[in-house]
């Protein structure tokens, strides 16, 4: 699967109500799949460089961030995982059922709660408002990071956040098109508690930790996002050709409390405005001619201590031309473009290399074509640009850099070809391969102070709070399986391998899976209805052969920390009483067994979570 790319724009008029859409960005992903209910959601990236590297140069990012309210009339669904640590740990959204309202509310072992509700205020055919809120927030549970048994003198803390959404959704149809209109607020307040809590009196340093209640006067870091957009659907007729067309604006403020350091500080902060209008037109012989014209404005303004920035302020423009043909018939379809980037991205690599070109253009090859009745072959390529302002890398981890010190990302090729056959009585596959290359690629670094790199030793605090970019590409594999029958059971089955080799060049060659650079992957989901108020579920996630690259300041060395593997054992249930209420209960981690999301944060051990939904 692709990560989908998107980036539109609302017209003139439409600009001077000032409202902004919520978008969706990010490069496209090989065979992604995100969960949002999942205690830890690895975001699948394209090649990771693992052989040395030169001196680390990090740099102010930009891009976006998505959140939008579900419409979609359909019945509750319980996930099967714990909404706990990692900010995808609970649905943004929640669906409606066939009623106005819902409202929800878990709680688990850890001391987790998750709440969720919604109300359509306005519900007619023509128009819908909307507003939604949600909450995540775990206050106990110390980090379980193995990184931190050799030494004595670091006390994992408890794990503590507060994450909390609120938002509306308008839509109203006109005669010449539909509008939308949404808005978010967002706030999380948490500790860094992917830093173990040191005792002064053996060495450590106690202000470098951010504890609630804990040492530097019981600071603690906040999160806050406000993100105000829209967008206009509607169609025209020209010189008697008729066209659909779109435009939409989406305007984001995302900032960071305070840096993890001693005295006063101030964390990064910026403003994101993306716009752009798109067309497509069909014609008769069955094929379409789509332009999108996108545009992205960032505005960076850099974390301070006692006054003095950390780095320069930073603003700039990009813009996207996107042309594209596609056609198709019963047997075959294809669709061919670019995208051209024109603008510097702000791409730094790693040793101060900048990507300082003006101009960036990718081709865009989709082709899928039918053997036989249930069969098919299929290639898709593209590329794109990742603009990774401080909403899209909280999306990665809420503990990034709060210095905002983050490069931007270009991928000019990544691809996907394969085979897929179904579904046949129910049964369905998917085989396939990849390559991506990439600039500017971003991995969790480690920086480590006066340990050998194959210590395991947490050099210091901010340890998950930090990101590399540089060259990458790399070759992967992988299959999806599935199988229905009826409505009593669903299962499914995935695999991925990272076809890994030392690099030789420049460039790094190693398909990375996933940020925590798994060797390969496998993931298996049953779902049973034995009847209509009973839904049981349960599932296994292995992720072998974890590496994160780690950096000495002393020797100025890179190396790989081994992370282990992940062995998830999940399960759950619901009950549907009637209509109105569903009991539910789900369990995470059942082996209980100990790894590291990224290098020094430990993911939760064994928790039980449970709790009730309605819909009214």
């Amino acid at each position: 699967m692709n990560k989908k790319f998107f980036i539109s724009a609302l017209a003139a008029t439409f600009a001077l109500v000032g409202v902004a859409q919520q978008v969706t960005t990010g490069k496209k992903e090989l065979n992604k799949e995100i969960t949002l209910e999942k205690d830890f959601v690895p975001v699948v990236k394209n090649a990771a460089k693992k052989n040395t590297l030169p001196a680390v140069q990090k740099v102010t990012a930009p891009a976006k961030t998505t959140l939008s309210h579900s419409e979609t009339p359909v019945d509750i669904e319980v996930p099967t995982t714990i909404p706990t640590m990692m900010p995808y740990g609970y649905r943004t959204a929640h669906n409606f059922s066939d009623k106005r309202g819902y409202l929800g509310f878990g709680a688990g072992t850890q001391a987790n709660v998750a709440i969720e509700a919604g109300y359509r205020v306005i519900d007619k055919d023509s128009t819908t408002f909307s507003l939604w809120f949600n909450h995540n927030s775990t206050w106990a549970g110390k980090n379980s990071s193995p990184a931190f048994d050799s030494f004595e003198y670091l006390h994992p803390i408890k794990q503590k956040f507060n994450d909390n959404r609120l938002g509306f959704d308008f839509k109203n149809a006109f005669d010449a098109g539909t509008l939308t209109l949404n808005a978010l607020g967002h706030f999380d307040s948490f500790n860094y508690y992917a830093v173990p809590d040191a005792d002064p009196w053996d060495g450590g340093d106690p202000y470098l930790m951010l504890d609630w209640g804990g040492f530097d006067n019981g600071k603690k870091q906040s999160f806050v996002e406000l993100q105000l957009g829209g967008d206009w659907d509607g169609s025209a007729t020209i010189a008697d050709k008729e066209f659909s067309y779109r435009a939409s604006m989406n305007i984001n403020h995302a900032g960071y409390s305070i840096l993890p350091t001693a005295g006063d500080t101030k964390g990064a902060k910026d403003t994101h405005l993306n716009f752009g209008i798109g067309a497509d037109y069909e014609t008769e012989g069955g094929s379409t001619f789509t332009l999108d014209v996108t545009g992205d404005y960032v505005n960076f303004k850099s974390a301070k201590i006692d006054g003095y920035k950390v780095c320069k302020d930073n603003s700039y423009f990009l813009l996207t031309l996107s042309p594209r043909y596609s056609w198709e018939n019963d047997v075959f379809s294809a669709e061919v473009g670019a995208d051209v980037l024109l603008g510097k991205p702000q791409i730094y690599l790693a040793g101060g290399e900048l990507d300082n070109a003006s101009v960036h253009v990718a081709p865009v090859v989709n082709l899928d074509m039918s053997i036989t009745e249930g069969a098919s072959v299929f290639v898709e390529v593209g590329g794109e640009t990742d603009i990774n302002t401080l909403s899209v890398m909280r999306e990665e981890s809420r503990y990034s850099d709060p210095t905002g010190r983050v490069t931007n990302s270009w991928c000019p090729v990544i691809g996907e070809f394969g085979f897929k056959v179904g579904p046949f009585a129910g049964f369905s596959a998917k085989l396939y391969g990849g390559y991506a290359m990439i600039k500017g690629d971003l991995t969790h670094l480690v920086l480590m102070t006066d340990k050998a790199l194959n210590s395991q030793f947490l050099g210091i605090p901010n340890a998950a709070c930090n990101f590399l970019g540089y060259k990458s590409r790399g070759f992967m594999a992988g299959a999806d399986l599935n199988y229905k029958y009826r409505s009593l059971l669903e299962a499914s089955a995935n695999f991925a391998y990272n076809i890994r080799k030392d690099g030789d060049s420049d460039w790094g060659t190693c398909y990375a899976l996933a940020m925590d650079d798994p060797h390969w992957t496998a993931k298996f989901d049953l779902k049973v209805t034995p009847m209509r108020q009973l839904a049981l579920n349960a599932g296994f996630e292995l992720r072998k052969d974890r590496v994160a690259l780690a950096y000495c300041t002393q020797t100025d060395e890179y190396g790989d920390l081994d992370l282990g593997d992940v062995k998830n054992l999940y399960a759950g249930a619901s009950w549907r009483f009637d209509k109105v209420v569903t009991l539910w209960v789900k369990a995470s981690n059942l082996l209980n067994k100990r790894w590291d999301d990224l290098y020094g944060m430990g993911a939760q051990r064994l928790n039980v979570m449970a709790g009730v939904g309605l819909v009214f």
